[in-house]
């Protein structure tokens, strides 16, 4: 589901502890695909997950892992998962030297700052506390270039272990809790300054491979506000199109683009030709059940998954059969192609066609910015390294 919704999820930050028992605590903004996003990252950890997501022998068997009741979900849930239960098994899990991921805003919202951190969080280490001597702990952050998009690229920062033990009180736990995880994210006053943050950021990895995404938000956080107005302005004046708030236009030779863009357009093109039934279920379960942004990928994955679990093998079989076996491979081979393929396909579309649309002046306007953006992001990278 993870790979379904986003094309690339990569791991920076800090190492991931080499011994164990660990408590992952993980900010939550996306759903239940950060379970699975944070799952790429720490694959043997046991997770923690929201009981709706269970109710279902369907859900069953697409989900996995600790229950866990939100108080909204009592009503519905509440006979048949206790949190009392989900705690012990917690505690039990990491007395016995394994790891845990646990989310302690015990729901997601994309919105510009994370929500409360509950207090279950404490009451975790402190029963874990009582069994053991001491307990790592480590903050997760995902961070996601535009997390309703999909096939879209992740980052999951990874913050500095810090060790609890002794008799602490919730009060000090939630404080180093609070302070860790609001080193690996970043909070935004208002959704429309995280937004221009968040293009901001992307613009700044475009072209520059050295430059990470979740590294970009964190330097240019709250110091290149506005920066976006103008070409959003330029996009709405020329029609432009925007790729992840971005109106992209080519930075080299627009004809090495225009290959590229030839050369997979057939993978793309093909790839949902053969999985048709799979693209119209992803494309419409997120429109007529998706209840906010933060479910929208889900229920994009959810359909298109469980779409692919059955029209998949179905496809490869009557090929095989048909065919015989280079068939089935060069479909299977195919839809991969298109699929990973479809990120940077629909770069290069929108790119070629701003190209087209915008002016010369616009052109030259949209790479200064973009110089603009880079360069300072650059700098505030070596203020960085010679501080540190």
């Amino acid at each position: 589901m993870a790979h379904f919704a986003f094309r690339r999820i990569r791991v920076v930050g800090c190492n991931l502890p080499s011994k164990e028992p660990v408590l992952y605590v993980c900010l939550h903004r996306n759903g239940a695909l950060d379970g699975a996003v944070y799952g790429q990252a720490v694959p043997h950890a046991q997770r923690t997950l929201s009981s709706q997501l269970r109710r279902g022998m369907l859900a069953r068997m697409l989900f996995d892992g600790i229950e866990i009741v939100r108080p909204k979900d009592t009503a519905q849930d509440g006979a048949r998962v206790s949190n009392r239960d989900a705690f012990v098994k917690c505690v039990a899990h990491l007395a016995d030297g394994g790891a845990i991921l646990f989310f302690p805003e015990g729901t997601s919202e994309l919105g510009p700052h994370h929500l409360k951190f509950r207090n279950g969080v404490a009451n975790l280490i402190q029963s874990t506390l009582a069994r053991i001597p001491a307990l790592k702990v480590v903050a997760l952050a995902a961070h996601y270039e535009a997390p309703t998009e999909w096939q879209s690229d992740v980052e999951v920062v990874v913050g500095p272990g810090e060790d609890f033990s002794g008799d602490l009180a919730t009060g000090h736990i939630m404080a180093r809790i609070t302070s860790m995880l609001e080193s690996v994210g970043v909070d935004c006053a208002s959704i429309e300054e995280r937004t221009e943050l968040e293009a901001l950021a992307y613009a700044a990895t475009l072209g520059q491979p050295d430059i990470g995404y979740a590294q970009a938000l964190k330097l240019l956080h709250g110091s290149q506000a506005g920066q976006m107005q103008p070409l959003w302005a330029c996009a709405r004046q020329e029609g432009l199109r925007l790729h992840q708030g971005i109106p992209l236009v080519p930075t080299r030779t627009p004809w090495l683009y225009a290959v590229l863009w030839v050369f997979l357009t057939p993978f793309v093109v093909l790839a949902a030709v053969l999985n048709l039934p799979v693209v119209v279920f992803a494309w419409y379960a997120p429109r007529k059940l998706a209840d906010g942004p933060n479910v929208i990928s889900l229920w994009r994955s959810l359909a298109g998954v469980v779409s692919a679990y059955v029209w998949v093998p179905l496809t490869a079989g009557v090929l095989l059969g048909v065919f015989g076996v280079l068939a089935a491979l060069a479909y299977l081979a195919v839809s991969v192609a298109g699929l990973k393929g479809l990120y940077r396909w629909r770069k290069l579309s929108i790119a070629l066609y701003n190209q087209i649309r915008a002016s010369a002046q616009t052109r030259r306007l949209l790479h200064g910015l973009h110089d603009g953006i880079v360069q300072f992001v650059r700098s505030r990278m070596a203020q960085d390294r010679s501080g540190a």
